[in-house]
């Protein structure tokens, strides 16, 4: 998981720097490569910590197509497809995440931008999400350790606690919160692990 979790940052990385063919070579050399080992290794019997998964066979053949979708996609230059189904990719792990009761900081900042891009996000689901961030474990994978993990989180938290404190969520306070937890996501969410 860690090495496809660099793989898709690397991928992402490029694309933002504007060079599509590099986020291709990396992203089929990285991130397909990984990803077929783990579907012919592990397609049909789940790995024991994702025992709970009730569609592991279901879960890791969708897995494998959207990789190899996203590597097509890639190789055409198509980059808008590319970041819809790079998209789709992490909100894969996060299903299997949810599903297989293994949901770390990485996956509830995920639900939370989730949520703010929702055309009306309700400061009650957010408030809930942000609860079970902060009870969360930290994901293995989270760039930068526990001291700047917490750094983040804090400065994150002060943020949306003070733009959420009325229990509403205005018009004019959506961008505000949709800014500082990008940074925060791309920072410690975008990890599969």
């Amino acid at each position: 998981m860690v090495a496809l979790s660099e793989s898709y940052l690397k991928t992402l990385s490029q694309l933002d720097q504007g060079t599509p063919t590099e986020a291709y070579n990396d992203f089929k050399t990285g991130f397909v490569t990984h990803a077929k080992k783990l579907y012919s290794e592990a397609g049909k019997t789940y790995p024991l910590r994702f025992s709970k998964m009730k569609d592991w066979c279901d879960w890791t053949k969708r897995f494998y197509v959207l990789t190899r979708n996203t590597e097509d996609a890639l190789k055409e230059g198509q980059i808008d497809k590319a970041r819809e189904l790079l998209a789709s990719l992490r909100e894969h792990f996060h299903v299997l995440h949810v599903r297989a009761q293994l949901q770390k900081s990485n996956d509830y900042i995920y639900a939370y931008r989730a949520k703010l891009l929702e055309e009306s996000p309700a400061a009650d689901e957010l408030n809930s999400i942000q609860s079970r961030l902060e009870e969360a474990s930290l994901s293995a994978s989270a760039q930068g350790g526990t001291a700047a993990y917490d750094e983040a989180r804090s400065d994150w938290s002060t943020i949306v606690t003070s733009l959420l404190q009325d229990g509403i969520v205005d018009p004019d306070e959506i961008q505000p919160l949709r800014i500082t937890t990008e940074t925060f996501y791309r920072d410690f969410g975008l990890q599969f692990e």
